[in-house]
């Protein structure tokens, strides 16, 4: 498994705290993962905690396996890992309009951070591959800012 960027700098470990929010399981489903990286799409999973859930995406002719991740947190934990996100990600933070409060992507993760009303901070981070195991980055951002739209939607 790919570590995920922010799962200690964002304390994924800690529950989300407004019980009335998704998890973060369901904020995305496989139908729209699988259309997104034309891979198939595992069942989700948080083993790793209630803030953090990891779908795999199955090898194709032209791709190889790789994952999507997505981290959610609230309160003065989401003001702190957004902070803490665009501090790592330094120069490389692209902003993005129209997601949240504020949000940007970081192409060296292929992670974009979303800090939204409530406070609330989620990211959607994509780890996919080429069929020689490159990392792919071609469409990405716009591939990510998609998901992270439909996920802001269920929030």
């Amino acid at each position: 498994m790919v570590a995920a960027l922010g799962v200690g700098a964002v304390g994924a470990s800690v529950p989300v705290g407004a019980g009335d929010l998704p998890r973060p399981c369901d904020l995305l489903t496989r139908r729209q993962l699988t259309k997104a990286f034309g891979q198939p799409a595992g069942k989700p999973d948080d083993s790793l905690g209630p803030a953090f859930c990891q779908w795999t995406l199955a090898a194709t002719p032209t791709r190889a396996p790789g994952q999507v991740n997505v981290v959610l947190e609230t309160g003065a934990r989401a003001k702190g890992g957004y902070a803490t996100g665009e501090r790592l990600a330094g120069t490389q933070a692209e902003p993005i309009a129209d997601l949240g409060k504020k949000a940007f992507f970081a192409a060296d993760t292929g992670t974009l951070f979303v800090l939204a009303a409530g406070p609330t901070l989620f990211y959607v981070q994509g780890n996919v591959y080429d069929a020689a195991a490159n990392r792919a980055t071609d469409g990405l951002k716009d591939t990510l800012t998609a998901l992270a739209a439909k996920a802001e939607a269920r929030l």
